[in-house]
């Protein structure tokens, strides 16, 4: 365990108030944000910290808000929230995804994500009200 603070709004385990609403939801989640974090080999707090970070935690981040809106089905808008950012930020972060899945070395590392994703969450809770509260 490190004695570094976590960054602002978090607690120890990396985790945004945002994203505690619901077990099932938060459980997801932080699978998809273990994903990114172990694929893009970033921190999973560094994911969630309130300014951008290096480059490399910035476009983890991205790549995490994808999956949580096109793996998991959040809303653009529940996404953002999960990420405290603001819904163009993650609607921004998807477009970005999307366009870069034209290389295929991306996009397959893209579709083993949300391989995994749709193999761990297979009831993919957020397509329901739920997901507004996230």
């Amino acid at each position: 365990m490190s004695n570094r603070p976590e960054p602002p709004g978090q607690d120890a385990r990396g985790v945004h108030p945002a994203q505690a609403s619901s077990p099932g939801v938060e459980q997801h989640f932080i699978l998809v944000l273990s994903l990114v974090g172990a694929a893009r080999r970033v921190p999973v707090a560094q994911l969630l910290w309130p300014t951008r970070a290096a480059a490399g935690a910035a476009f983890a981040r991205q790549i995490a808000m994808y999956l949580v809106h096109v793996g998991l089905g959040a809303t653009l808008t529940a996404t953002a929230r999960a990420f405290a950012r603001d819904r163009t930020t993650a609607a921004h972060a998807c477009s970005l995804v999307e366009d870069r899945r034209d290389n295929v070395t991306f996009d397959l590392e893209i579709r083993c994500l949300e391989e995994a994703v749709r193999v761990a969450c297979p009831l993919r809770p957020m397509r329901h009200r739920q997901a507004m509260h996230l």
